[in-house]
C-alpha cells in the first residue's frame, strides 16, 4: 500500500463525507503530483482514509481534525502518567485546538524497503527513474510541497525589468524584519522618450487558485515598523491597511491577465499561469501592472504592495451531514473566511481581511534634492532618478551595520562595481558562503545514515495549535 490518505477514517463515518473534502483532496493529489513515482513505485494513489486504508476508532487522524467541533466523539483522558498527577487541564482542548488537516501517508508496501529503492542525496527535487530517486527522495519533495502550501504569499519580482531579492524567507517573522531598507536600484524617469509608467511584476505562492490579484500603490505615509500589529504581530497592521484604503492608493489588475480569469501557481494540477515572457523555465506565475508615477511630484515616496485571493473555491462542502457547519479546519478558514479567529495558548490563527494576501511592499522615492530623514545613509537623489527600495527580510536579523553594508553594496552593483572595496566586500561575502558550504557537506556527511532511515508511516500536520 502507497497512498496518501485523509479524513474520515472512523467506522462512524464510514458512508459519509468529511467537511472540507474539496481541499483535503486537492492537497492530495498535489502531493501524489509532486512527490512522483520511481523506478519501483507509481505515484501515490490518495482518498479517504475509510476508502484507500481501513478505519479504527479513536484515531489520531480524526481526532485531531474534529476535536474541537465534534466534541461530542471526544472522551475525556485520564492518564496514569506520573503516578496518576498529570494534570487534567492538559486533557481539555478548547473549540481552537482540533482543526487540522492530519494526512496518513503509508510510504511503502514493505515495512522495510531495500536499500537501492531509497534514493541518494543527489537532485532529490527531481522525479526520475535513476537510483538518485527513490523513497526517501520522494517524501522530501512532498514535505517541502506541504510548507509551502501551509500559507499563501505574494513577492514582489521587479520593477522596469530589475529584479528585486525573494522577501519571501522561511522561518522569519515580518514583525522581525520590517525595518530593514535596501537599495534596489535607480531609475531614470525624465527625458522625452521615458516612460512615465513603471512596470511591477510579481508572483503568488503557497496556493492552488488565483482568484484575484493587483497592484495597490500610493504616497508612503507610515513608518516601517507600523506595517506590523504591535499588539498580535499581523501583517499588515490595521494602521497599514486603513492607509491603503484611502483615495489616495490607486489599484491596478495584472495586464497579463484576462478580465475574469483566474491565475494559477505552480502547484496546480494544469500548471502555473500566466507564465513570464522572459523567463521560460520559471515555474511560478508572473503577473504585471504599469503604475502610473506621472502626477506624483519629486520627493514623493510611493509604497507599492502586491496582493491576492487564494482558493475560493474550498470553501465549498460536499453534500454531508456536516454541510450546514461550513468549513472547520484552520488551512481552509484562514484563505476564506475573513472573520475567522482562533486562538489558544498565545497562538493565533485569524482569517485575512477581505481574504487578501499582501506582499511586503517596494518603496519607490521619486527624484528630490533632500535627503530621506529615515534613510540618512541613501544620498540625495537627482531630479531625474527613481530609488526603489525593498523593505526585506533576507537581513533582518543581521546587525544595522551589516545591513548598511548591504544596501551600499547593492548600489554599488548597479554602478558597474566602480567601488574597489564593494568589490572586497563582495568576495568577502562569497568567502563566508564557501565556507558555509563545506560545513553544510560535512554535516551532510555525518547524517547520510539518518537519512536513508525511512519511516513507514508519515503524518503531515496543518495547522493546529498546541
Amino acid at each position: 500500500m502507497e497512498v496518501i490518505s485523509y479524513e474520515w477514517g472512523a467506522p462512524t463515518y464510514l458512508n459519509q463525507t468529511a467537511p472540507d473534502t474539496y481541499a483535503q483532496e486537492t492537497l492530495a493529489k498535489a502531493y501524489s503530483r509532486y512527490g512522483g513515482k520511481f523506478a519501483t513505485s507509481p505515484q501515490y494513489d490518495y482518498g479517504s482514509m475509510n476508502d484507500k486504508v481501513y478505519y479504527v476508532r479513536g484515531g489520531m487522524e480524526d481526532w485531531a481534525f474534529a476535536g474541537s467541533w465534534d466534541p461530542d466523539r471526544v472522551v475525556r483522558c485520564q492518564p496514569m502518567t506520573y503516578g496518576g498527577n498529570y494534570p487534567p487541564e492538559k486533557t481539555i482542548y478548547n473549540n481552537s485546538t482540533l482543526r487540522a488537516f492530519n494526512m496518513l501517508i503509508e510510504t511503502s508496501d514493505k515495512k522495510t524497503p531495500r536499500k537501492n529503492s531509497l534514493g541518494t542525496r543527489l537532485d532529490p527535487l527531481t522525479d526520475s527513474d535513476d537510483e538518485n530517486n527513490g523513497h526517501v527522495a520522494r517524501n522530501i519533495r512532498l514535505a517541502l510541497l506541504a510548507m509551502d502550501l501551509a500559507e499563501p504569499y505574494v513577492s514582489i519580482r521587479q520593477v522596469d525589468g530589475m529584479r528585486i531579492e525573494d522577501d519571501v524567507v522561511p522561518g522569519i517573522h515580518p514583525m522581525n524584519n520590517v525595518n530593514e531598507v535596501k537599495v534596489s536600484s535607480r531609475i531614470n524617469h525624465c527625458g522625452r522618450n521615458t516612460r512615465k509608467t513603471k512596470t511591477i511584476s510579481w508572483t503568488v505562492g503557497g496556493a492552488f487558485e488565483i482568484d484575484s490579484t493587483d497592484i495597490i500603490y500610493g504616497p508612503w505615509t507610515i513608518r516601517h515598523y507600523d506595517l506590523v500589529d504591535a499588539k498580535d504581530g499581523f501583517y499588515p497592521s490595521a494602521e497599514a491597511l486603513n492607509l491603503l484604503k484611502t483615495d489616495e492608493f490607486i489599484s491596478v489588475k495584472p495586464n497579463n491577465l484576462g478580465a475574469n480569469v483566474i491565475g494559477r501557481s505552480r502547484w496546480h494540477e494544469n500548471g502555473s499561469f500566466p507564465k513570464s515572457n522572459v523567463n521560460k523555465i520559471d515555474p511560478n506565475p508572473i503577473f504585471e501592472a504599469d503604475i502610473d508615477i506621472s502626477n506624483f511630484s519629486n520627493g514623493t515616496r510611493l509604497a507599492v504592495f502586491a496582493r491576492a485571493k487564494v482558493d475560493s473555491s474550498w470553501a465549498r462542502q460536499p453534500k454531508s451531514s456536516f454541510s450546514a457547519l461550513g468549513a472547520v479546519s484552520h488551512i481552509v478558514n484562514s484563505r476564506t473566511n475573513p472573520s475567522y479567529f482562533a486562538s489558544n495558548g498565545g497562538k493565533i490563527i485569524k482569517g485575512r481581511e477581505d481574504n487578501w494576501w499582501y506582499s511586503l511592499p517596494i518603496i519607490i522615492v521619486i527624484g528630490s534634492n533632500n535627503e530621506d530623514d529615515d534613510m540618512e545613509y541613501l544620498s540625495a537623489l537627482p531630479d531625474c532618478e527613481l530609488e526603489v527600495i525593498a523593505i526585506n527580510s533576507r537581513y533582518g536579523d543581521m546587525p544595522d551595520s551589516y545591513q548598511l553594508t548591504m544596501s551600499r553594496l547593492s548600489a554599488s552593483r548597479n554602478n558597474n562595481f566602480q567601488d574597489g572595496s564593494s568589490l572586497l566586500g563582495i568576495l568577502a561575502l562569497v568567502l563566508v558562503m564557501v565556507v558555509f558550504a563545506a560545513l553544510v557537506s560535512l554535516k551532510e556527511q555525518r547524517t547520510h545514515r539518518e537519512q536513508e532511515r525511512r519511516l513507514h508511516q508519515v503524518h503531515l500536520d496543518y495547522g493546529s495549535i498546541s
